[in-house]
């Protein structure tokens, strides 16, 4: 038995799940269309084409586990509960 909290934490994983992989394709597309120049070593920490967008779908990826996992949690939890209160019902 899910209640609608469960629901919608998984859905919201879900959807952040997909846009977390838009997200990183996005990146990885605009990174393969600049020209590669050869890096110097001062211009080994700058921002790269497309950067931003691997971030942000690394940021999408770890709030939708961390939802998911919400989920998971709280659906164990109402398991447990309800097996208590059959237990004691059927005792």
């Amino acid at each position: 038995m899910q209640t609608k909290t469960v629901k919608i934490l998984f859905t919201v994983s879900l959807f952040m799940l997909a846009g977390s992989g838009v997200s990183f394709f996005i990146g990885h597309q605009r990174a393969l269309k600049v020209a590669q120049v050869e890096a110097s070593a001062i211009d080994m920490f700058a921002s790269q084409p497309g950067d931003n967008w691997k971030y942000l779908g690394a940021i999408l990826l770890l709030v939708a586990l961390a939802s998911a996992f919400a989920a998971i949690r709280i659906w164990f939890q109402e398991r447990k509960d309800a097996e208590q209160v059959t237990h004691i019902v059927i005792n």
